[in-house]
């Protein structure tokens, strides 16, 4: 049983800090990595961004392949024309978001620059929660389920979940950025009413909590990716 799986992509290269901003962008290899099972298994992926934007890659995402290796992840995204030239979010009507039976945000910094409080998200994360369809994010993809008003009315008040750490977020401004990051992501998400979880942070770690599945770091990226597809093919099955 196949079907079709929509990926909410960042489309900001840049992130907000104290003193103006820094490169930012989206974790090509988790992207990869967690879709990879969907798509050998013969699924259909659709990749959807705020304003239709193209992604930019993440300086870094890859700090752990070889050349080789690199050249596998990127040219998996960068000769896909349906990733380079996503379907703008705000066209995706509810008819259009019928046929999908999963969403995927991952992991990427540029997330928690373009896609807290935006309009269209609130529209988008109503459908998926009110079917109960699998909702899956990475690391800083979990950025995308603040939508409009998640402040005071937040789909996800309760739900137990998972990203990047405290600690790994105060040593990536201290070694990476050189900076501060003006948004606080997990101080939202806690405000939010989500209760968070942290594991080991160069393990794969994962938190399931009703149709939510999220993974704290590209780390979490493969493991990530076949329990996402078991969750939406469930879903299927027991719609």
């Amino acid at each position: 049983m196949k079907g079709r799986i929509l990926v909410l992509v960042t489309g900001s290269s840049t992130v907000s800090t104290g003193f103006g901003t820094a490169p930012a962008g989206l974790n090509v290899f988790s992207l990869v990595e967690a879709i990879d099972p969907a798509i050998r298994a013969g699924w259909t992926i659709h990749y959807t961004s705020l304003h239709g934007s193209t992604p930019t890659c993440q300086d870094g995402c890859f700090h752990l392949l070889g050349e080789v290796d690199r050249d596998y992840y990127e040219s998996y995204v960068e000769d896909n024309p349906n990733y380079l030239l996503p379907t703008d979010l705000a066209s995706l009507t509810e008819e259009k978001l019928q046929p999908f039976v999963g969403l995927l945000i991952p992991d990427g910094l540029g997330c928690i620059d373009d896609m807290p409080n935006h309009t269209a998200l609130k529209r988008l994360l109503q459908h998926f929660h009110h079917y109960k369809k699998p909702i899956g994010t990475l690391g800083f993809g979990i950025a995308g389920l603040l939508h409009e008003g998640y402040d005071t009315d937040w789909l996800f008040e309760g739900y137990d979940m998972t990203t990047h750490s405290d600690e790994y977020i105060a040593k990536l401004e201290r070694w990476v950025l050189d900076d501060v990051l003006t948004f606080h992501l997990n101080d939202h998400i806690q405000t939010g009413g989500g209760h968070l979880i942290y594991g080991p942070p160069a393990k794969a770690f994962l938190v399931e909590d009703r149709e939510l599945l999220t993974g704290h770091s590209a780390y979490s990226a493969a493991e990530f990716g076949r329990h996402f597809l078991k969750k939406v093919v469930h879903w299927l099955e027991h719609r």
